[in-house]
This record gives C-alpha cells, structure tokens and sequence, in this order.
C-alpha cells in the first residue's frame, strides 16, 4: 500500500525537477521539505502543508496544499524560481503515478514572500505560492 502523502509529494518532485527550474530559472535543485546541508543556492522547496480526506462521496478524495517556493541570497533569483514553479503547476494537469491516484484541480491560491538572515550573516528570500492539489480515486 501507498501513502497518499507520499504518492502526490513524488508526483510534485517530478513535476518541478524539469529543466525548467534548473537552466530557465537557475535553480541548483529541487528538494523536498529542507535541502541538504551547504546546498548553494538558489533552490526550490516544496512541502505538504496540510488537507486530507475529503469525506464527501464514496470516493476516496483528498484535499490537500502544498508550498512550493525559490530560496535565494536575490529577490529575483526566489522569483525567478516561483514563476518557473508557477508555470509548471498553476491549473494544470499533475500525474500521480502510484497509489491509483488522479488529479482534478492544481491550483495556486496564495503568495509567500519572507526574508530571512543565515548564520553568515546573508540574507536569504524565500519567495513561492501555496497549491491547492485535489486527486481522487
């Protein structure tokens, strides 16, 4: 058996980890969750925030959002990033390819921009949006 969670998390790495994000947007990768320790930046991250079942038919639906942001010392590099990610996954067709799972809605509904100080002293933009996913089976 398959985690829901799991299965949409690989679906959304796969979406994302395109050349796109690398040489369009100039991400040195795409990680779920946190990226490796010293990973240079910029990168993308993305993460299951929250949702679960829906409970409203006899079909197993899921509700669920997801950040998806760029991670950069420039604005405009996290932005460069967020649009990349935006285009990939902004109302659009998203393929989940374990668990029996399919998507019916991929949306983006809400902005994230915050800036942050690392320990060198640097300051780092996190700039993205949060996805709303719904897949059923």
């Amino acid at each position: 058996m398959t985690s829901p969670v799991l299965d949409l998390e690989d679906a959304v790495y796969t979406k994302l980890n395109v050349a796109a994000m690398t040489t369009t947007a100039g991400a040195t990768g795409v990680f779920n969750r946190i990226a490796p320790e010293a990973q240079a930046l910029p990168y993308c991250i993305y993460q299951w925030q929250g949702g679960g079942d829906m409970n409203i038919t006899p079909r197993r639906s899921r509700n669920v959002v997801m950040l998806v942001k760029g991670v950069a010392e420039t604005l405009g590099e996290a932005g460069a990033i967020d649009s990349a990610a935006e285009g990939l996954l902004h109302m659009v067709s998203l393929t989940i390819a374990t668990g029996g799972w399919t998507t019916f809605w991929v949306a983006r509904e809400d902005d994230v921009a915050y800036m942050e100080v690392d320990t060198r002293g640097v300051r780092v933009y996190h700039t993205g949006g949060i996805y709303r996913i719904r897949f059923d089976k």
